[in-house]
């Protein structure tokens, strides 16, 4: 099944513009996913615990209100390798997050103002992942579309696929919009732009820099916008005729579009005359223009989402898309973006995982950035603490000792056994005492037992809270 990708950017212009972007936390908090900072900052509004500054890699709960300031833009990779991007200056709210398995089961973002552009792994059968504006709720039919609410207006655009768009006010009644369609719904008028329906998506939101940066970001084919197109058509127009009679000023012109070996409009006239009669006419001595280099337009980082264990390794691969339409590939050639760093990544784009944790991973060549995948390093597994379960004590009669008292001494012996199965003797680690009884004995620290009289002694063994008592009569 394709990857369901759901691009939505959502533009609120508000006075207090300067504010940034929050999502609310409610009870019964879980963590969605972990937060990643392209530029600038972002606060987090953690319910009852306040605000605190983000970082590369904290975790994002339900409920969590992001803020973004100015010159700023942020992502969270979603727990099933979903990424949704924030801008500058954008407030947004997690009402519902729902996982089913690995897949999202239910997600509501509520977006108050700014941009929210969210690149989404396929939802659970029956799940739904929708996206709401003061005024609209826009749902994900498999698709790539921008939503926007500035001064006013809320416009959603599809790039690919299909959205459904309602009204909060009568979610019933839903328009789908394909790809290339647009429309806008004004605050006062939201009835009758809702009835009007869609028209098509404006080359200025296409072009948009957030739009780009985004289609970058996710892999997408890049909205020919660019001027390459135009460049070709120029060079196209410009191509000279190829005449003896071409003034000299129209070969100057076209000079840069050339080969090197251009110089012969500049001979003198002369050259053009020689008396050898069985030259042809140079009718066509300027030469074919070279069509434009072709140009790197997208990257595609796969796979989009993989999970290793610690000190395991996946090979990550990144195909270009030209110009002239054609894939290379480049894994050898781009540069890798890591964050945050959780393990180590080979120019070759072999990635092994140092320490658990969620990391984003970008490439880039030639100013051009692949899609962001997400990788999951299973963190080191603690082996169970070991505990002690037993402490067994014995002693052995030495009657070559004690002659003062007329006794034999015991050399005492104590063997702890643990929850692993293992055990050891742990005979001068322990503590030894003499706790009653009638023969008067003694014990030193290692465990060497006296009586100094008939009669019955308790030695106690004490180690790691653990004690036993153990009766010894002398002789």
């Amino acid at each position: 099944m394709p990857r369901t990708k759901i691009v939505i950017s959502i533009l609120v212009a508000l006075v207090a513009i300067g504010a940034g972007i929050f999502l609310w936390v409610r009870q019964g908090r879980a963590a969605i996913g972990s937060l990643n900072i392209y530029t600038g900052s972002v606060t987090v509004l953690q319910g009852e615990a306040g605000v605190v500054v983000g970082a590369t890699g904290m975790k994002v709960q339900v409920g969590d209100v992001l803020k973004t300031g100015p010159s700023s833009r942020i992502s969270v990779i979603l727990n099933d390798g979903s990424v949704i991007r924030l801008e500058e200056n954008s407030e947004a709210e997690v009402s519902v997050m729902a996982y089913r398995g690995n897949k999202i089961g239910e997600a509501l973002f509520k977006l108050h103002y700014g941009n929210l552009w969210s690149d989404v792994q396929p939802v659970a059968p029956s799940g739904k992942y929708q996206i709401e504006t003061p005024a609209i709720v826009a749902s994900i039919r498999g698709t790539n579309f921008n939503v926007s609410y500035v001064s006013g207006v809320h416009t959603v655009a599809v790039a690919q696929g299909t959205v459904g768009v309602a009204l909060l006010s009568d979610q019933g009644n839903e328009k789908r919009l394909t790809t290339g369609s647009a429309f806008a719904i004004h605050d006062e008028a939201l009835q009758p732009d809702f009835d009007r329906g869609p028209e098509g998506w404006s080359d200025e939101a296409a072009s948009d820099g957030w739009t780009q940066f985004n289609v970058q970001q996710s892999g997408l084919e890049p909205y020919d916008t660019s001027p390459a197109v135009d460049e070709t058509a120029a060079a196209t127009s410009t191509e000279p005729v190829a005449t003896s009679t071409a003034p000299a000023a129209n070969s100057n012109a076209n000079i840069n579009t050339l080969p090197k070996n251009t110089n012969t409009n500049q001979q003198p006239t002369s050259t053009n005359t020689s008396s050898n009669t069985n030259q042809p006419t140079p009718t066509n001595s300027t030469p074919t223009p070279q069509p434009p280099a072709k140009k790197l337009i997208s990257i595609l980082l796969l796979p989009k989402q993989a999970s290793v264990k610690l000190n395991g390794t996946v090979q990550l691969s990144a195909t270009g898309r030209y110009s002239d339409n054609s894939l290379v590939t480049i894994t050898g050639q781009v540069s890798w973006i890591q964050k945050p760093d959780i393990g180590t990544l080979s120019k070759q784009g072999l990635f092994q995982g140092t320490q658990g944790g969620q990391t984003a991973i970008q490439a880039s060549l030639d100013g051009i950035f692949s899609n962001e995948i997400a990788i999951t390093v299973e963190g080191a597994v603690q082996p169970p603490v070991k505990t002690i379960t037993a402490l067994r004590v014995s002693y052995a009669k030495q009657p070559s000792t004690g002659i003062a008292y007329g006794f034999p001494s015991s050399q005492f012996n104590a063997i702890a056994y643990y929850s692993d199965n293992s055990n050891e003797d742990v005979t001068q680690q322990t503590t030894w005492s003499v706790v009653t009884g009638t023969a008067q004995g003694s014990i030193t620290g290692s465990g060497s037992y006296t009586p100094h009289t008939q009669g019955i002694d308790t030695v106690r063994a004490e180690f790691n809270g653990l004690q036993t008592d153990t009766q010894i009569q002398a002789p």
